[in-house]
């Protein structure tokens, strides 16, 4: 008379139920260290670059007053290439440079005096740099014109505000004191 085996008790099925488990015992550790892995991963940012990441100009802006007779705001921004090839740059022709005055301790409110109010319709002109060469941009106004009737004398704040290659950059041109002729 045969004997009724259960198929968990065959050979072929503990061999296979003991794979398992050295398997699990084995490999269980790794996957679970690739979920905390990724759990405490960032997310990939992806960041598109130009192949050439080097910006091409360095700029600096100043300001004074020219002397006595035609006492004039004077502001001047020099453009420099600072890459070792030559560079095209765009710059503004009959208006390159204009120029706002804030009080010497308010930097964010609105400027005391602007001197966009003129509307420039001039066209860009395309200045050719060599490596270390500079554009110099200039605009003067007289102090009269600029403290007007209503501004009064004292010491402002100059920010130069000029385009290049057609972006609008605004840069601190430095502190002045204005005054009226004859005070």
């Amino acid at each position: 008379m045969r004997t009724l085996e259960r198929w968990w008790d065959t050979p072929l099925t503990k061999a296979l139920a003991s794979l398992a488990i050295a398997l699990t015992v084995t490999f269980l550790p790794f996957a679970i260290d690739q979920v905390r892995a990724r759990r405490r991963a960032k997310p990939i940012q992806i960041v598109a670059t130009a192949t050439d990441t080097t910006v091409p100009f360095a700029y600096a802006a100043s300001s004074e007053v020219t002397p006595p007779p035609a006492e004039s705001v004077a502001v001047s921004v020099v453009i420099t290439n600072v890459r070792p090839d030559s560079v095209w740059a765009t710059v503004t022709q009959d208006c390159p440079v204009f120029f706002e005055l804030r009080d010497v301790g308010d930097t964010a409110g609105p400027p005391r005096w602007d001197g966009r109010w003129g509307t420039c319709h001039a066209r860009g002109r395309k200045v050719a740099l060599g490596p270390e060469q500079r554009q110099l941009l200039r605009a003067t106004v007289a102090v009269a014109d600029v403290l007007g009737d209503s501004l009064p004398d004292g010491s402002y704040l100059v920010t130069a505000i000029f385009e290049l290659d057609g972006k609008q950059i605004a840069d601190r041109a430095g502190e002045l004191t204005l005054r009226r002729r004859g005070r």
